[in-house]
């Protein structure tokens, strides 16, 4: 019998050994799992990203979420030879979008592109932004950044109230199936300026911030070197009298920008240039014209005699839209010495320079 309590005493410690033995493997075998996991997020984002879209309440819902990862913050300004990232955005995407691929890129925000395979063939004018001409400042960068954005990629286009422009290309938003809203990825890049134009103003807000980010973080365009070497020069625009007594056109004398040289220095103006929001209206500043510091000066639309503290741009018609607008101030280079968009900017009343007459 002492035999017999002896065996079964050895065949119940054996057992809970390998009860336990077993259970340590199975919490073994979890954690590494857990680990592989947590490792293959690390590599691969997107599994947390798509793990939250966003599904509509109803089947009958009138727009498509689509939530993807938030873009990284820039912590400094590239400079004009260092890549911009591309980034995607939050968006909503319209119901019933017209889907298309790209042919070829015009520039910045025009492209070529064909409905289905062996459909027809459009023009694409993208709305609410405005790129630079390829023959521009960052105008190949843009360029490049559409195609890169557009390549061996379905397209989903969507519009607005205003379906075609004066030259019969279509006017549209651009998505990509991930839920990347193109136009404000141009935006935000710095790689196109927001520019919405009434009546097509549906994404107006969402793009006018991701220009404010944009500016703020002085990324492409609005980087100081975007274009070549900063000037150093302190020039800035401090007031803008868009809206003249009357008809605008009868009184182009009382529409004018104000700007001022907080430099230090006398500034050489020469090839600057001053510019609307389409780029349509270019005034050039004349060869040899010095702005001497703590002094204002005036660029009045209409035609005149210039003087140090007034030049005329001599247009026909008005150049700032009552509705909205911005004035940009270009240096010699084409980088953004300063710009002023209205109604959201109240004129700066701390200057010290003179009061033109």
């Amino acid at each position: 019998m002492g035999y017999i309590r002896k065996w079964w005493i050895r065949r119940i410690w054996w057992h809970k050994t390998f009860i336990i033995v077993i259970a340590l493997g199975v919490a073994i075998g979890l954690f590494i799992d857990t680990e592989n996991k947590g490792i293959e997020r690390e590599r691969n984002p997107s599994l947390d990203s798509a793990a939250h879209q966003s599904i509509p309440d109803s089947a009958t819902s009138s727009t498509v979420i689509f939530t993807t990862a938030p873009p990284s913050e820039t912590t400094s300004a590239p400079s004009a030879n260092e890549e911009v990232p591309i980034t995607e955005s939050n968006v909503e995407i319209q119901a019933d979008p017209e889907i298309a691929f790209l042919v070829s890129i015009i520039d910045g925000d025009t492209l070529t592109v064909q409905f289905g395979s062996g459909g027809n063939t459009e023009k694409v004018r993208l709305l609410g932004i405005n790129a630079p001409e390829n023959n521009e400042c960052f105008g190949n960068e843009a360029s490049r950044a559409l195609e890169e954005l557009l390549t061996d990629i379905d397209l989903l286009l969507t519009g607005d109230i205003k379906d075609r422009d004066q030259f019969d290309r279509m006017l549209r938003y651009i998505w990509l199936e991930n839920g990347t809203f193109v136009n404000e990825v141009l935006v935000a890049g710095g790689f196109a300026i927001a520019h919405g134009t009434s009546p097509n103003t549906l994404h107006s807000n969402r793009l006018n911030k991701a220009e404010q980010s944009a500016q703020q973080s002085g990324i492409g365009l609005w980087a100081q070197d975007a274009c070549g070497p900063h000037t150093g020069a302190d020039i800035r625009i401090i007031d803008l009298q868009y809206d003249a007594p009357g008809p605008d056109n009868d009184n182009l004398l009382e529409e004018w920008v104000l700007v001022s040289n907080r430099s230090d220095d006398a500034q050489d103006l020469t090839g600057w240039i001053l510019r609307d929001q389409s780029s349509v209206h270019r005034y050039r500043f004349p060869e040899g014209y010095i702005l001497e510091p703590d002094t204002d000066l005036r660029i009045i639309t209409g035609c005149g005699e210039d003087t140090q503290n007034q030049l005329f741009w001599c247009s026909d018609t008005a150049i700032w839209n009552n509705d909205g607008d911005t004035a940009f101030f270009l240096d010699k280079r084409g980088n953004i010495a300063d710009y002023w968009k209205y109604p959201a900017r109240i004129p700066d009343t701390s200057s010290q320079g003179s009061d033109p007459s």
